[in-house]
């Protein structure tokens, strides 16, 4: 029989960590929070954490930026994509797609530069 381990609770009334929520965090102020703002410290005062608990999901700011990139990338629709056979539609329908996803996502390009 194996043993069940319990899962972390929050402690002094705030949410759990995770790296989900920690991206999406940084990905929210973003869009109002310049990207040389954007510190691991400010990052912890707005999720009500201290700056070594997101030291203890991201090892350093470079990671988290990964971690942006992989969700904005990852989140580009191309539905509009189904059904095309032009190279050239289907060239310019993801260039829109991905500048799409680029505008909600401020800073994103820049972020994908500094990486």
């Amino acid at each position: 029989m194996s043993k069940k381990i319990a899962p972390r609770k929050a402690t002094r009334g705030n949410p759990m960590l995770s790296q989900e929520l920690i991206t999406q965090t940084a990905m929210r102020m973003l869009q109002t929070v310049p990207l040389r703002e954007l510190t691991m410290r400010r990052l912890a005062q707005e999720l009500g954490a201290t700056p070594a608990a997101v030291y203890g999901y991201f090892r350093s700011q470079d990671d988290l930026f990964d971690a942006i990139n992989v969700q904005v990338l990852g989140s580009i629709d191309l539905d509009g994509l189904a059904g095309r056979t032009d190279w050239r539609a289907i060239l310019r329908e993801w260039a829109h797609a991905v500048r799409r996803r680029q505008r909600e996502i401020p800073h994103s390009v820049e972020i994908m530069q500094v990486r």
